[in-house]
């Protein structure tokens, strides 16, 4: 198994778990040469046959878009792409961008990243939009959380809404309306 950081072969198990079939060995590895640790690839198909619908920080490209593949939302951190990559030296939430597996954003240590990581995702070289950014941090996190009634402005929903100006780029929260009623 070729470390998905730095490509070498020399690693070692430092987990490993069969599957409830018998059929499949999941394994948690680390590198010997970068020292950084990886699932293997059967720890999504794990996470899949148990139901999970959200695939929260995966630390390669290949685990990203394998949970995507298998209907996993995945889920990375605001700061992460406010910041331009993972403070931990993981994949960067932008790269999956590009990759269109980025589903959801989370504002994980830093609350204030949530809405300064979705104006920076829609500017970035990826197919997302400015609603379809947006939709990272209201519609999909709701729809993977199954909170039927909020994520979008429709009849019969909650009605939340944040109304931001951009100011150099960077967006400032003017307004704000909780289950249709202005409380900022």
């Amino acid at each position: 198994m070729k470390c998905p950081y730095c490509g070498e072969i020399d690693n070692k198990v430092i987990d490993s778990r069969m599957s409830k079939d018998g059929n499949v060995i999941r394994r948690r590895r680390e590198c010997l040469v970068c020292t950084r640790r990886f699932t293997t690839y059967e720890h999504i198909e794990e996470s899949a046959s148990f139901g999970m619908t959200i695939a929260e920080f995966p630390t390669t490209k290949v685990a990203a878009i394998e949970s995507h593949k298998r209907g996993m939302n995945v889920l990375m951190g605001a700061p992460n792409l406010v910041r331009g990559g993972s403070h931990s030296g993981n994949i960067a939430a932008h790269e999956l961008a590009r990759e269109g597996v980025l589903d959801i954003l989370s504002s994980d240590y830093y609350p204030a990243s949530i809405l300064h990581a979705a104006f920076i995702l829609e500017g970035l070289d990826n197919d997302y939009d400015l609603p379809k950014a947006i939709r990272t941090v209201t519609k999909n996190p709701a729809n993977a959380a199954k909170l039927n009634d909020r994520g979008e402005l429709a009849v019969g929903l909650r009605a939340d809404l944040v109304r931001v100006n951009c100011v150099e780029e960077f967006p400032i929260v003017q307004q704000v309306w909780q289950q249709g009623t202005r409380v900022f």
